[in-house]
C-alpha cells in the first residue's frame, strides 16, 4: 500500500509540473495525468522510472479555430523519467484505433484529474463497463499494433530478457483483450504465471540461456504475426466496435461541452 501511495504521489507531482508548462506549450487545462510503463503491469523494480502521460486541452483560440498542430511534447526530467504531453484530441483518435499505448493510459490505475473535469472523467474512466467500450473501438488495429510492437522489439537496444518479458506480457494483454467477457481492470497485469516468467526473464535473465530467450521471443513474435495475418473480426466484436465508437463520441461531447462551459459557452445539445 505504501508503494502504491508513493507512485500516486509522484504522478500528482508530474501533473503539477506539466501544468506549469501550459503557457509555454499553448494549453489551457491538464485534463489528467496517468502512469505508464512497468508499474502498470507489475514488472517494475526499485530502479524503474515513473513515466507519465498528460492529456491536455489547448488554448481556447486554438481549439475553436482548430489552428496549429496538435500538442505533442516530451519532457526529460532530472530523475531520468519522462513526462509526455498530448492533446486530448490525439488521445481520442488513439482510442478510436484501440492503440496499445492508449489502452495502457486509459486503463492505468494511477490517474490524477483536473478538478474542473473530475466528474466527467470519473464517470467514464472509473467504470469498468464504460472503459470496456472506450478501449474496444478497433479490434483489428489492436491485434496489428501488438504484433507490430513485439516485432519491433527485435531492433531495439534492450536485453533479450527484457524483449521476451515484453513479448510475453503483450501477448497476454492481447489474449485478455480478445476475451469479450473480461473487464478492463484485468488487462494490463499479466496472469500470475506469465508475470512470474516475465519478471524473471526481465530482471534475472541468468536463469535462462541467451539462445533460449531468443527462441522464446521469436516464437511469440511469429505466433502473433501468424495470428495477425488470419485474424477476422467476429460479428460480436463488430457490434462492440459500433457501441465503442458511440461511447467515445459521448465522452468527447461531455469533455468539450464542459470546456465550452468553462469558457462561457455551451454546445447545442445534439
Amino acid at each position: 500500500m505504501e508503494k502504491k501511495q508513493e507512485i500516486f504521489n509522484l504522478v500528482k507531482v508530474k501533473h503539477e509540473l506539466v501544468k506549469a508548462y501550459g503557457e509555454e506549450y499553448g494549453y489551457q487545462y491538464v485534463l489528467m495525468t496517468v502512469l505508464i510503463g512497468s508499474q502498470n503491469y507489475c514488472l517494475d523494480t526499485a530502479d524503474s522510472d515513473v513515466d507519465t502521460y498528460s492529456y491536455v486541452l489547448p488554448s481556447y483560440l486554438n481549439f475553436i479555430t482548430n489552428s496549429g498542430p496538435l500538442i505533442s511534447k516530451e519532457i526529460n526530467l532530472a530523475d531520468g523519467s519522462k513526462a509526455y504531453i498530448r492533446d486530448i484530441r490525439l488521445g481520442l483518435n488513439s482510442l478510436r484505433k484501440s492503440s496499445p499505448n492508449s489502452v495502457e493510459c486509459f486503463l492505468s490505475a494511477y490517474k490524477v484529474y483536473d478538478p474542473f473535469f473530475d466528474e466527467v472523467l470519473s464517470n467514464y474512466l472509473n467504470n469498468d463497463d464504460t472503459l470496456f467500450y472506450l478501449t474496444h473501438c478497433n479490434y483489428k488495429n489492436m491485434v496489428d499494433a501488438i504484433a507490430g510492437t513485439v516485432g519491433s522489439l527485435h531492433g531495439r537496444n534492450m536485453s533479450l530478457g527484457k524483449k521476451y518479458a515484453h513479448a510475453l506480457r503483450l501477448k497476454n494483454l492481447l489474449d485478455k483483450y480478445l476475451n469479450i467477457s473480461a473487464f478492463p481492470s484485468q488487462y494490463l497485469i499479466p496472469d500470475p504465471k506469465v508475470l512470474e516468467i516475465a519478471f524473471k526473464a526481465k530482471n534475472h535473465p541468468e536463469n535462462f540461456t541467451e539462445e533460449e530467450l531468443k527462441q522464446k521471443y521469436e516464437e511469440i513474435r511469429d505466433d502473433l504475426n501468424t495470428f495477425k495475418k488470419y485474424y477476422q473480426v467476429s460479428e460480436a466484436e463488430k457490434r462492440i466496435e459500433y457501441l465503442a465508437e458511440h461511447n467515445i463520441d459521448r465522452f468527447e461531447y461531455k469533455l468539450f461541452n464542459k470546456y465550452f462551459e468553462l469558457n462561457g459557452l455551451v454546445w447545442r445539445t445534439p
